[in-house]
């Protein structure tokens, strides 16, 4: 909430004009002028004696953004997520596999198949297609079969089978659902997958633990417990998302 005063005798013969703002997730302006002194009159309401209150109000698309500045507000389908933002890829995202362990479940080709079949699943929802390169610096996604230990040295909880590292994003707009406020934000460096070793004991696990973890590259973060593959337990994923997760997640890409 904004409060400026302005003093101005002449104009309007005002002893004072209080402008509040006032923002909501739909966004209102409301202008309170206090009248002391003389009548006043004007195009927009006619208000005659002291101490009245004028009151003009204009609903617009206004939020205020990230820095600060006025932004456009999103309106949004759905939410399911236990977390206030969602992140996107503003193009095709290219994706790198590579490994340095010896667990047999997770060499380099064996991720890669893991990793298309999460991405396959989540194709409706981005409407991206599978796009690879063996160049890890050139990947938009990199997924990556790691030691416990190196695991824990990057950040990731002891009992993990699986992370994605946090990246860099850029603030792109404001997302309103059912009266509340959501952050929508851009991925702006590369994403980090890492599938720890000797943590699954067969492909058909692995590939429950890709379809959840591309999900998070994608951008859906948090989890939805009512959900098929955005879970946080392990024993309750599926092999594909619900409807609610695809549209969660679509929403953003067909909008972004």
């Amino acid at each position: 909430m904004v409060f400026d005063i302005v003093f101005n005798d002449d104009l309007l013969k005002l002893r004072s004009i209080v402008l509040i703002k006032v923002i909501y997730y739909d966004i209102v302006y409301i202008y309170f002028i206090v009248i002391g002194g003389n009548n006043y009159a004007s195009s927009n309401a006619t208000i005659v004696s002291n101490g009245t209150v004028i009151m003009f109000l204009f609903t617009m698309p206004y939020v205020l953004a990230e820095d600060g500045n006025a932004a456009r507000s999103v309106y949004l389908n759905c939410w399911w997520s236990d977390v206030n933002e969602v992140f996107y890829h503003q193009s095709q995202p290219v994706m790198c596999y590579k490994s340095a362990v010896s667990d047999s479940l997770l060499t380099a080709e064996r991720i890669k198949n893991y990793c298309r079949a999460g991405f396959i699943q989540w194709g409706s929802a981005t409407g991206f297609s599978i796009a690879e390169t063996t160049s890890p610096t050139s990947a938009d996604i990199l997924i990556d079969g790691v030691s416990r230990a190196t695991a824990i040295g990057r950040g990731v909880s002891l009992y993990a089978y699986a992370a994605v590292l946090p990246a860099n994003t850029t603030y792109v707009d404001i997302g309103v659902y059912n009266g509340k406020n959501y952050t929508i934000r851009k991925f702006a460096a590369r994403v980090n997958v890492l599938f720890i070793e000797n943590s699954m004991n067969s492909e058909s696990e692995w590939r429950k633990v890709a379809v959840h973890e591309i999900g998070h590259a994608l951008g859906y973060t948090g989890h939805f417990n009512g959900g098929y593959v955005m879970t946080q337990y392990f024993e309750d994923i599926q092999s594909r998302p619900s409807t609610k997760e695809f549209n969660h997640l679509g929403q953003i890409y067909d909008r972004f």
